[in-house]
């Protein structure tokens, strides 16, 4: 089944793990987003990111989605790996098999999003369930 909506960054917390030099650093960010459309829920994010200089990024973590699908409450585990060019990420993910509760339970699929400088995102998901 295909799904889709948008999410909202609540906060993003980056700390800088090495400055390489001037442009090169490689970081982790904490992060915390609120979803709406068919995943309704909050999601939270450790992610590694290496910025190659100041316009591109190469980056990958893991979202735990907690939430619920048509009422029906569980969580989600979904690896992210993705790219920051031309002021555009363009983002993949996948679901870790075997991660899903509740309602995701043995969840599998993929999906992902492209999105600029802006705090609302569009996302689509293919599960299956």
């Amino acid at each position: 089944m295909k799904l889709t909506g948008t999410y909202s960054h609540q906060s993003w917390d980056e700390t800088v793990v090495e400055q390489i030099n001037d442009q090169q650093k490689f970081s982790e960010a904490l992060v915390k987003e609120e979803f709406e459309g068919d995943l309704q829920g909050k999601a939270s994010i450790k992610m590694q990111l290496f910025y190659c200089d100041e316009g591109t990024a190469t980056y990958h973590g893991f979202r735990l989605f907690n939430g619920s699908l048509n009422g029906e409450p569980g969580t989600l585990t979904i690896l992210e790996t993705g790219t920051w060019a031309a002021d555009k990420a363009t983002t993949h993910w996948q679901i870790v098999e075997g991660s899903g509760t509740g309602e995701f339970e043995g969840a599998t699929g993929q999906g992902g999003y492209e999105a600029g400088h802006t705090n609302k995102v569009n996302w689509h998901l293919d599960i299956s369930l």
